[in-house]
């Protein structure tokens, strides 16, 4: 799990939900390298949360669910 949250949120949602591994006060560009980084190893990489909608793990066009809401927000 990668989070720009302090350390204690995301040490308390990982160990709720059995997460083994988590990053905390993690810039941007830190977790888009991260993600980039388990991509290049074939991995799936999944996103949730208010993030979504600033950064793009997916490749150039691949289009994911919620897209279409922060395109049009884009355009304004």
């Amino acid at each position: 799990m990668i989070t720009g949250d302090n350390p204690r949120t995301p040490a308390a949602i990982a160990k709720e939900s059995g997460v083994d591994d988590y990053l905390a006060e993690a810039t941007p560009e830190a977790k888009m390298r991260l993600i980039r980084d388990e991509q290049g190893k074939g991995k799936l990489v999944a996103m949730t949360g208010d993030e979504t909608i600033t950064t793009r793990p997916r490749s150039p066009g691949r289009r994911g669910r919620g897209d279409e809401h922060r395109d049009a927000r884009s355009a304004k």
